[in-house]
């Protein structure tokens, strides 16, 4: 299992424009499991703050607290986030345009800028590249659409790529 999941780490391709540093989960507080874990690298191995975290299946969090030996990896599915992740989908030749805002177990949740119609069901959410991260890591795919109380903006409910349950191995994409 651990050697499968390290290959398919390997695996990923992309990203020339980052350091990838590879790391091992050491440390996951049952009363958080969904908010942090902390990983065995850190700044001595050129870990940096708000550095995105993947693991074989896509986007998982950022780097909350670089330390020299070890660091604190923030989850996507954690509610204290104050890292706002900007997202793409695509839909029917068209991208749209919006940001993780929450949790809401078991969907993340996705706020785009525009009420757009060609979403549907089944598309590919994935980092933007608007903000200071790689354009074009995935996140999840759309289960649910909903309009905003104000039926300008769509809300989204996505199924993240990654089991966020069973991390051993990360990539830290360091700029």
């Amino acid at each position: 299992m651990e050697l499968e999941n390290i290959k398919k780490l390997n695996n990923l391709k992309g990203y020339t424009d980052y350091k990838k540093i590879y790391s091992k989960v050491i440390y996951r507080n049952k009363m958080y499991w969904f908010n942090t874990f902390t990983i065995d690298k850190g700044t001595k191995d050129g870990i940096k703050n708000k550095s995105l975290v993947l693991s074989e299946n896509g986007i998982i969090g950022i780097i909350k607290n670089a330390g020299y030996k070890t660091s604190s990896v923030e989850l996507i599915t954690s509610n204290t986030n104050n890292y706002k992740i900007s997202v793409e989908v695509s839909s029917k030749d068209k991208v749209s345009y919006g940001e993780i805002y929450k949790y809401d177990k078991p969907f993340l949740k996705v706020e785009l800028i525009s009420s757009d119609k060609t979403i549907e069901k089944g598309d590919l959410v994935m980092t933007s590249g608007l903000d200071n991260n790689p354009k074009g890591i995935e996140i999840g795919k759309v289960e649910n659409i909903k309009k905003d109380s104000y039926d300008l903006a769509s809300i989204l409910d996505v199924n993240i790529s990654s089991d966020i349950n069973n991390v051993l191995y990360v990539m830290v994409l360091v700029k």
